[in-house]
């Protein structure tokens, strides 16, 4: 569990009661002491946020990603706004206003209410706690305890008189508290996979102006004990309810290890000695054989067997070094890493080497399992390792990899084909008391598996799928078999036992269930859902499902999760050269076109749901059945699950597919346009504009190569950009595309800007406003606006300046697009500041902060932070500021932006750093 505090006093109340404390940092400097309760029925990890939301927020959002916590406790004092709430009293919230949010009106901003309420469970259990009343055990009298609302926002109140306590009432009725990170604390925790909060407060004043004698009386910190106390004992609760008789780390991805093991003790007992061997020197294990050997059983077996002995997770990914498909490569590998580890934006920004450095200093002070099954090449892996000796990584490859050894310190062991004798332990153990009864057969089978775990495991699926039948017959029709399909095969060496065998296990299936499996050797990856899948078959979902479920029986797949599958590189290029062989070129052209329109409609609705105000165009195909997004965080999962396989698709080099590949990349820019995924952002576009060249159509190929500029010109590429908008502009003007000439006018006019051309830029920012007002467009004529106020801004205009982007709010106001409002109230912010007015400054990009976080967008939070941070540093208020450009560079730098740059620079004449 997590537990914040704001003030010092409150750190120590929680501190005083944590036993076998340790220090761990946090890539961007924030201390945390994790230690134990004294019942031992939990770790808990102790933040210190400072007083604010903002500071809060940033704290929380860094606690959550370091520590994954079960749950998150805000602990502290507060002020009563009732007379019903005495001194030292327990508030245990209910609900947190956000009192200070709003929503902006052309008259001003107006309180919109936003609340967050107590999670179901941690309300019983804090109730089960003030009921059982041990938690009190230590103090004079047991101290009261509430369970009702309170309010949270940027100010301490102390009158009862004051104009905020008159609209706390009003508005927040209920409140019975006031307080000042309980909003910052919750809507982070929302933003990061809804992780639970709970809010705890001790009362130590009554904000009735006796603020001061009432902290002389000593209730601060009495208040802060209280609360501590009341808090630990439900995080106690939280661990005795969480952790029962299992104490496995949350796994990231790990697959199941697969069934039945048998043999490689000797393997086993070589991988505890290299990984887990408490010692200074590198922990890096190098698994290297043949295809279907059973180096990925034997490293998932371990891996499963040590998973406890890395109580900070597993990272797992699947290299794709040998198969059908290209391989991973180190960059793609590196943005899961960093995805898993919660720096989602920052994963798909900079280099490889940049990339690497980021996973290192994220691996810093963990204890880590890294596995990277079916590796290709010393580049793809080098990369990933972690570089410190608390992490170990398990790598299984075809390739020896032996420069890891040399240059890394890695140590590399030959997995062989199993022995005669361990073979034939595999497949009595799979096939049962027939196999006691007639061991020559098994010894018979075992040889024309060639001691390949793969093949032995289909084969022994072979035989106890026919539990009637005598062994000895079933062994000499399988071993003594000429079917056609084993022409694919060549050479003498082991290969081609996997391949014999996966022809006994094929022409044992039913005829629709064959098919089944060679239409999956189309899909683009090795991992699908059911959608695809029934796409790709051409039957209801009922009827796939149990054709998938009968080809997992078959051990031709693996059921992963819930309605999805994954399939071994070496069956998928098996299944596809059969679909070749067998299948007219008709049906498979069908097949993934099918497949291809699940994949394109889908993202179209989800991508609806992300961005409802974008423009959208008629898709191509047969829409399937309605997926059935309930919320942007539905859609966002969808997205994160599939987004690879979407960029993947269209990699399908068949021309008749063009057009739904533009508007596959068209609306995949949705999904990338919010993640920062840059890679598959410019990956999807460039093979779209490919197809858009083939059919000649100007209007799709100028249309994908903005969205590239755009792409291009926020991963740091500008000259790129400024080429493809460039182009796109062009063409635009040969199809006699108004507002798409003006969308480049407005792209390009921000690069004009940057450059100083300021006459040039706004004449382009006036002619599209101009174009955008006659065809009615009004949020495109919105933006225009706002471009057109930075310009005069960077001019020194800035009356007309502020008179424009006023007016560029209201109309966004009027849209009610958060987004749009955020950019648009950092844009006033800076202008304000400029004219040095930095009290309205401030009240914008406190709005803009708002609106920010409503509309999910840590970018714009960024700029907001900024924005303050510059503000509080002109009148001298340094340790805000240096707070507040902190937070900024956090987020900016997880990102991966060009902008931490100049926060960077800002942060650091703040601290006298300056050249």
């Amino acid at each position: 569990m997590v537990v914040l505090t704001a003030l010092d006093l409150e750190y120590a109340a929680v501190r005083e009661r944590l036993t076998d404390r340790r220090r761990h940092d946090h890539p961007a400097g924030t201390v945390f002491e994790v230690g134990r309760l004294p019942d031992g029925s939990g770790r808990i990890a102790l933040g210190f946020t400072g007083e604010g939301n903002t500071g809060a927020a940033v704290v929380a959002d860094r606690a959550i990603a370091m520590f994954s916590p079960r749950a998150v406790f805000l602990v502290g004092v507060a002020g009563a706004l009732r007379d019903d709430i005495g001194l030292g009293d327990v508030v245990v919230a209910t609900k947190v206003y956000a009192y200070h949010g709003g929503s902006a009106q052309p008259d001003g901003f107006r309180s919109r209410p936003r609340s967050w309420e107590i999670p179901h469970h941690l309300d019983q259990l804090a109730r089960h706690v003030y009921h059982t009343g041990g938690w009190a055990t230590g103090f004079p009298a047991p101290p009261r305890v509430h369970f009702r609302p309170i309010a949270a926002g940027e100010v301490v109140l102390n009158s009862r008189t004051d104009p905020l306590y008159r609209h706390l009432r009003e508005t927040y009725g209920d409140a019975v508290a006031i307080e000042m990170e309980g909003a910052g604390v919750a809507q982070a925790a929302h933003l990061n996979d809804a992780t639970p909060v709970l809010v705890v407060r001790g009362i130590s004043d009554r904000t009735d102006g006796a603020k001061a004698a009432a902290d002389d009386a000593g209730w601060q910190p009495r208040a802060a004990r209280h609360a501590a106390a009341f808090a630990l004992a439900v995080a106690a609760e939280v661990g005795r309810t969480t952790t029962g008789s299992s104490a496995v780390p949350v796994s990231h991805g790990l697959p199941m290890s697969g069934g039945l093991f048998v043999g490689r003790s000797t393997h086993l007992t070589w991988l505890d000695e290299v990984l887990l061997t408490d010692s200074d020197r590198p922990k890096v294990a190098v698994l290297t054989g043949m295809a279907g050997v059973g180096k990925t059983a034997l490293a998932l077996t371990w891996a499963h067997r040590a998973a406890a002995q890395f109580p900070d997770g597993v990272l797992h990914v699947a290299a794709r070094g040998f198969g059908p498909d290209p391989p991973l490569t180190a960059k793609d590998i590196l943005a899961r890493f960093l995805r898993a580890l919660g720096r989602e934006r920052a994963a798909e920004r900079g280099s490889v080497d940049e990339r690497s450095a980021l996973l290192r200093t994220t691996l810093s002070g963990r204890r880590m399992l890294v596995v990277v099954d079916n590796a290709a090449s010393i580049e793809q892996v080098r990369p990933l390792l972690p570089g410190t000796p608390e992490c170990a990584v398990l790598i299984t490859s075809r390739n020896r990899l032996g420069g890891l050894a040399v240059r890394h310190g890695a140590r590399i062991l030959d997995v062989d084909r199993l022995s005669t004798d361990q073979a034939e332990k595999l497949l009595s153990a799979t096939i049962g008391a027939r196999a006691a009864a007639d061991p020559d057969h098994v010894t018979r089978l075992a040889a024309r598996c060639a001691g390949l775990p793969l093949a032995l495991r289909i084969a022994a699926e072979m035989v106890t799928s026919r539990p009637t039948h005598d062994l000895a017959a079933l062994v000499t029709d399988l071993t003594d078999t000429t079917d056609p399909v084993e022409a694919l095969d060549t050479g003498d060496d082991p290969h081609s036992a996997v391949r014999t065998v996966f022809s006994w296990s094929y022409t044992a299936l039913a005829p629709a269930t064959a098919t089944a499996f060679r239409r999956l050797g189309l899909h683009p990856g090795n991992a699908f859902g059911l959608p695809a899948a029934a796409a790709l078959l051409d039957t209801p979902h009922r009827d796939t499902r149990a054709t998938l479920r009968a080809l997992t029986t078959a051990h031709l797949l693996i059921e992963s999760g819930p309605n999805r599958w994954e399939i071994h590189d070496l069956l998928r290029a098996y299944a596809r050269d059969l679909a070749a062989l067998t299948d007219p070129e008709a049906d498979r052209s069908a097949a993934v076109h099918r497949m291809f329109d699940v994949y394109l409609h889908t993202a179209d609705a989800a991508g609806r749901i992300l961005l409802p105000y974008r423009v959208r165009f008629p898709l191509d195909g047969t829409a399937p059945p309605a997926p059935g997004f309930t919320d942007r965080r539905a859609a966002l999962r969808w997205f994160d699950l599939e987004h690879t396989n979407l960029v993947d698709i269209g990699r399908i080099p068949d021309p008749d597919l063009d057009r739904r590949r533009w508007l596959l990349a068209f609306t995949l820019r949705d999904y990338f346009f919010l993640s920062k995924y840059w890679d598959g952002w410019i990956d999807s576009h460039r093979l779209a504009l490919v197809g858009c060249r083939r059919l000649g159509d100007r209007t799709a190929e100028a249309i994908t190569r903005n969205n590239l500029g755009r792409a291009l010109l926020e991963s740091g590429r500008a000259q790129e950009g400024e080429l493809q908008y460039t182009r796109a502009r062009h063409l635009f003007e040969d199809v006699d595309d108004e507002p798409g000439i003006a969308d480049c006018l407005i792209n390009l006019a921000s690069l004009l800007r940057h450059r100083g051309e300021y006459t040039a830029a706004l004449a382009d920012q006036r002619t599209a406003f101009a174009v955008y007002e006659r065809h009615g467009l009004p949020r495109r004529a919105a933006i225009a606006l706002r471009s057109i106020a930075r310009t005069e801004a960077a001019q020194g205009r800035l009356d007309e300046a502020a008179t424009h982007a006023t007016e560029a709010l209201d109309r966004f106001v009027n849209l009610d697009l958060d987004m749009d409002i955020a950019q648009t109230l950092n844009t006033l912010a800076g202008i304000h500041q400029s004219a040095g007015d930095i009290a309205a400054a401030e009240k914008a990009a406190h709005n803009a902060l708002d609106y920010a976080t409503r509309a999910g967008s840590d970018h714009e939070r960024a700029r907001a932070l900024h924005r303050l941070g510059t503000a509080a540093a002109t009148d001298g208020r340094t340790d805000l500021a240096r707070r507040h450009l902190t937070d900024a560079l956090d987020i900016l730098r997880r990102l991966g932006a060009v902008a931490a740059d100049a926060v960077a620079t800002d942060l650091a004449d703040l601290n006298g750093d300056g050249c």
